[in-house]
């Protein structure tokens, strides 16, 4: 139930193994006989086995011993204790917290400040798609998400920009700035979001066909994060045209 989150998150240790001379199942019998076990992830290339325990250094070196010499597996290990994971908890919603800010302020000063505030609107309806849909079909959720959910933003909010200047154009030039009819203003935003229609479209396209590539190419360790910005960037088109706006 709920989010899949990572060992960033959650804290424990993570025991990182080649399959090509074990499987998945043998692994877990080895390893559970001496510690709790929270899950296991398996693809192609790899068995990682995430402990709900933080093993100090002797802990470490005995267990890398014990699958060297009875298993003949190389292993990498990697822990977080609870103080790393409420560092790196505190860092992503900082990070999250100041690019927003950061965005408020820009986007106030080269237009108004309500245009800021839709255009955040349309950010959190990004990165909560986004969230969600990690949540629904149980991607791990870890410290590289968070970069990609950076990158969405930056991505999204360059979009909803450059709607935005078109708007200020024709609210300009068009209407000399003054609407006074409710119906003027839906005009005008229809005009805009067809003059940059075209080119959200294709700047997506051709942003999203590498990302493709790399889920399919690409390797395992930055497979979520393509797809977080697959999944983002979608999410960006339709906020940038029928949120922000």
């Amino acid at each position: 139930t709920g989010a899949n989150l990572g060992i960033d998150f959650t804290g424990g240790t993570s025991i990182t193994v080649s399959n090509k001379n074990i499987t998945k199942t043998e692994l877990e019998e080895f390893i559970k006989k001496k510690y709790n076990i929270e899950k296991i992830n398996n693809n192609n290339e790899e068995i990682n086995i995430i402990l709900k325990e933080v093993l100090e250094k002797d802990d470490i070196t005995q267990i890398k011993n014990q699958l060297q010499d009875e298993l003949n597996l190389e292993s990498d290990i990697y822990v977080v204790s609870s103080v790393v994971k409420k560092e790196l908890v505190k860092n992503a919603i900082k990070s999250l917290i100041l690019a927003s800010i950061g965005i408020v302020i820009y986007v106030a000063i080269r237009f108004k400040f309500n245009y800021a505030i839709s255009g955040i609107i349309a950010l959190i309806h990004d990165v909560l798609f986004t969230f969600l849909f990690f949540s629904v079909f149980k991607i791990e959720i870890d410290s590289v998400f968070i970069a990609a959910i950076l990158t969405i933003i930056g991505y999204s909010i360059n979009d909803t920009i450059v709607t935005f200047d078109i708007i200020r154009e024709n609210y300009k030039t068009k209407y000399k700035n003054n609407i006074t009819k409710e119906k003027d203003l839906d005009e005008l935003v229809n005009i805009s979001i067809r003059r940059t229609l075209y080119r959200t479209i294709l700047t997506t396209i051709t942003t999203i066909i590498p990302v493709i590539i790399l889920m399919i190419f690409g390797s395992s360790e930055i497979l979520n994060f393509n797809i977080s910005l697959l999944v983002g960037f979608i999410a960006g088109v339709y906020s940038s045209i029928f949120i922000s706006n």
